[in-house]
């Protein structure tokens, strides 16, 4: 299964979401195949239900498994109800994943890259301008608060 074909499965799966503060989806990828996927649910971030999601269901993750994700990966919660939950950086390096490709940037994520690095964690981001924009366009459209919407790529 090509990278293309691994975001085109993450924007199909974009619908299942009701998340207004910006849609973003995430998949578990094991030789090619897609293991596992996931919505944001608001609060809990796709990173975060993908995980939820693998336990549930008794999945081991290997040392070379990709997460693939169409927003880069927070690295930090504000207080409130996410706080409990923690930052999806910190719950994918806890959850042994060695391998993060993301499509968008997230502006408020400056640290990730930095911690997944120091973590020993490959993070690349998706360097296919479509499926960038189109990541852009789908956390930007279904997010309701447009001082939170992400600048779209040159």
């Amino acid at each position: 299964m090509s990278e293309k074909e691994i975001f085109e499965h993450l924007f199909t799966i974009a619908p299942q979401s009701k998340d207004t503060d910006g849609v973003v989806t995430s998949c578990l990828v094991r030789d090619d195949e897609i293991i596992a996927d996931a919505v944001s649910a608001g609060v809990e971030h796709a990173e975060y239900m993908l995980l939820q999601k693998l336990t549930a269901e008794g999945i081991e993750i290997l040392p070379t498994d990709t997460i693939y994700v169409t927003l880069q990966p927070c690295d930090r919660r504000s207080a409130g109800p996410g706080e409990l939950l923690g930052d999806c950086t910190t719950n994918v390096t806890k959850a042994g994943i060695k391998n993060v490709v993301y499509s968008a940037t997230y502006p408020k994520s400056e640290k990730s890259l930095e911690r997944f690095a120091g973590a020993g964690i490959s993070v690349r981001q998706c360097d296919d301008m479509d499926i960038i924009k189109r990541s852009v366009e789908l956390f930007n459209s279904t997010n309701q608060d447009q001082a939170k919407h992400i600048p779209y790529p040159n």
